[in-house]
């Protein structure tokens, strides 16, 4: 008997023990949170040399943090200190490895590091970016930074390193499935479509973007742009570079000069010489030092 209340007398005493533990730890648990956070308001302030001290500062106390690793990435990608980041960047994957923000900043700090590197080395690069970003959407279907990075590498890349145009739909078809009025996909979506030549989809693309956002004038110069370039569409081109032309804010102004010389093409497919020099004249007006304007100009005369 005396066996069986000692057991019981050590049970609740361990009990308690683990109770006064978790009363004790879970403060510091909070108060480590709530510094990460100080932490993640510098650098959403843009005072990355303050963010990266106060992330390293915060790293020697807790250095299994994978967060404060994640944002150190971050800040060496603000600093463009790409292979830095992905050090970084790895390092929060080792820590967790389901987080797919880290795995879409992984894919994004390889894509920039393409450009850098040797022809050898792109290689590896891409294989990493292909990877980190397939695993950052299979972990979240639903992020939408990673899927539209994924769809750029889709359509960018050769099919040996993993180019594909059905991929590169799927992604954007997702996209906008998720968010039906993220505008940015359905611009990009349309000039993947445009380089793949596929017009009529391009257009019912960018036809769809301006349902949900009526002046999203980035639709309008690539409706005339696509119009331009690809002899189709005319009367739908000149009324988008026209409206762009009239109507873009100050932001879209240094487009307006190439927006004249689409629509002087537009004309001339016309046969309608007189609004295409007209057009012409305005493009160069605008910008004298394009040489494409100036040719366009002399074809005429």
């Amino acid at each position: 008997m005396n066996n069986q209340n000692d057991s019981i007398r050590n049970y609740k005493l361990d009990l308690i023990a683990l109770i006064l533990l978790i009363v004790l730890l879970t403060p510091s648990i909070v108060n480590a949170q709530d510094d990460l956070k100080k932490g993640i308001k510098i650098f959403e302030k843009k005072n990355y040399y303050g963010a990266k001290k106060y992330f390293n500062d915060y790293l020697e106390k807790n250095p299994e943090k994978a967060q404060a690793h994640y944002y150190l990435g971050r800040i060496a990608m603000e600093e463009r200190e790409l292979k830095q980041a992905l050090v970084y960047f790895d390092k929060a994957i080792k820590i967790d490895n389901n987080n797919s923000e880290y795995f879409t900043w992984k894919g994004i700090a390889n894509i920039e590091l393409l450009s850098t590197v040797n022809f050898m080395e792109q290689g590896v690069y891409a294989m990493e970016a292909l990877q980190a970003l397939e695993t950052a959407v299979h972990l979240d279907p639903e992020n939408i930074d990673a899927r539209m990075w994924l769809a750029g590498y889709y359509s960018e890349a050769p099919d040996f390193a993993g180019g594909s145009k059905e991929k590169t739909r799927e992604q954007y078809e997702a996209i906008i499935k998720i968010n039906p009025a993220f505008v940015p996909a359905y611009i990009n979506y349309s000039n993947t479509l445009i380089k793949f030549e596929e017009f009529d989809l391009a257009l019912e693309i960018l036809e769809r973007s301006l349902k949900y956002d009526p002046d999203n004038y980035s639709a309008y110069f690539y409706i005339g742009k696509m119009s331009a370039e690809s002899g189709k569409y005319s009367s739908k081109g000149e009324e988008a570079l026209k409206k762009f032309i009239e109507s873009a804010p100050e932001e879209f102004q240094d487009s307006k000069d190439e927006a004249w010389w689409y629509l002087g093409r537009i004309y001339t497919q016309y046969g309608d010489s007189e609004n295409a020099r007209k057009a012409y004249e305005k493009a160069i007006a605008l910008d004298p030092s394009k040489e494409d304007y100036q040719k366009s100009l002399k074809k005429l005369m």
